[in-house]
C-alpha cells in the first residue's frame, strides 16, 4: 500500500510539473508576444520551384538586387534533391518583428532560356560595432541534378548524387561532391555583388569523389584537397594567386592530364568569359515562375 502510494504521488507531482512548465513556456509566448513568433514563421517558410517550372532549365543564376558592401552568411546549395528547387530564407533573430515580409516580397524567380534566375533584395543595418550586415538571406537551395551550371557568390555548393559534368562560376566557393568533372570559374570580370569578408579560402575544391578538375581565376587564394583519386587536373591561375594542395603529386600526372598555367587577367580574357556567358542569353521572353510557399 505504502509503495502505491509512493508510485501515485510521483505521478501526480510529475503531472504538476510538466503543467507548471507549460503554463511557463505560454507566459513567455505572451510576454515576448505571439505576433513576434508568427512574423519569424512567416519570413522562414520554406518557398518551392516546381518541377513544372523547371522543364528545360540547365543552369541556376543567384543575384543580389542592388548589392551594397555588407556581410551575408554564406548560402548551402545541396545538388541533387528531388525534382523541385526548394529556398530556405533565414532572418536575423532579432530582426524577425521588423517589417520583413514573406520571402516572395524579396526573392524574385523567373526563367531566362535555359536559366532560371533568383533576384534576391537584402536589407541590412549595423551593428554595435558599426558593421553593416544582411538582416535576410537565402540560408540554403536545394537544386535538382539536372541543373548542371551554377552562377552565384559565397556559397558551399555539395553534391550528394552522382553527376557527370558540372560548372561552378563565381567567387568565395566552396565545392564538394560525387562530381566526375568539375569545372570552376573565377567572375573576376563581372561586378562582384558581395565583400570578402573572413580569411578563409576564396576557391576551395574537395576532390574526394571526383576525376577531373579544371580551375580558372585571378585572385585570391584557392585550396585542393583529397585530390589522390584525380585522373585530371587544370590550372589556370592569375600570377598572384595563393594556391594550397594536399599532395604536390597530382602535378605530376601523365602529358595531356595535368596543367599548370599562370597569367594575368587581361581585357581578352575578360572579353572571353563574357561571351561565353552572353551565348547562353535567352532569345525569348523572360518569364516569371512563382515561389510556392511550403506549409
Amino acid at each position: 500500500m505504502t509503495r502505491w502510494l509512493q508510485h501515485t504521488a510521483l505521478r501526480q507531482s510529475g503531472l504538476w510539473l510538466f503543467v507548471g512548465v507549460l503554463a511557463s513556456f505560454w507566459g513567455l509566448v505572451a510576454i515576448s508576444g505571439w505576433d513576434g513568433l508568427k512574423a519569424s514563421s512567416v519570413a522562414e517558410r520554406i518557398h518551392v520551384v516546381g518541377a513544372s517550372d523547371l522543364v528545360g532549365v540547365t543552369r541556376l543564376r543567384v543575384e543580389e538586387v542592388e548589392p551594397s558592401e555588407h556581410y551575408v552568411p554564406a548560402t548551402s546549395v545541396r545538388v541533387g534533391v528531388g525534382s523541385d528547387l526548394r529556398i530556405f530564407p533565414r532572418v536575423a533573430d532579432e530582426d524577425a518583428t521588423l517589417g520583413i515580409l514573406a520571402p516572395s516580397s524579396w526573392i524574385a524567380a523567373s526563367v531566362d532560356g535555359d536559366t532560371l534566375v533568383l533576384r534576391v533584395r537584402m536589407f541590412s543595418s549595423a551593428n554595435s560595432h558599426g558593421r553593416s550586415r544582411a538582416k535576410n538571406w537565402i540560408q540554403t537551395i536545394e537544386v535538382p541534378v539536372h541543373i548542371a551550371h551554377l552562377q552565384l557568390e559565397q556559397s558551399s555548393v555539395d553534391v550528394l548524387v552522382p553527376m557527370e559534368v558540372l560548372t561552378v562560376e563565381g567567387e568565395q566557393l566552396r565545392v564538394s561532391g560525387r562530381i566526375k568533372a568539375l569545372e570552376v570559374r573565377s567572375s573576376e570580370c563581372r561586378h562582384l555583388t558581395r565583400p570578402r569578408v573572413g580569411r578563409h579560402e576564396d576557391l576551395e575544391v574537395n576532390a574526394k569523389h571526383m576525376k577531373s578538375v579544371r580551375l580558372q581565376t585571378y585572385h585570391g587564394r584557392v585550396e585542393i584537397q583529397h585530390s589522390e583519386g584525380l585522373d585530371r587536373l587544370e590550372l589556370q591561375l592569375g600570377d598572384e594567386v595563393a594556391l594550397s594542395l594536399d599532395r604536390t603529386g597530382v602535378l605530376n600526372l601523365p602529358p595531356g592530364r595535368t596543367a599548370l598555367a599562370t597569367e594575368a587577367p587581361g581585357l581578352q580574357r575578360c572579353a572571353n568569359n563574357t561571351a561565353t556567358s552572353d551565348a547562353h542569353a535567352s532569345r525569348t521572353p523572360t518569364r516569371a515562375v512563382a515561389l510556392v510557399p511550403v506549409q
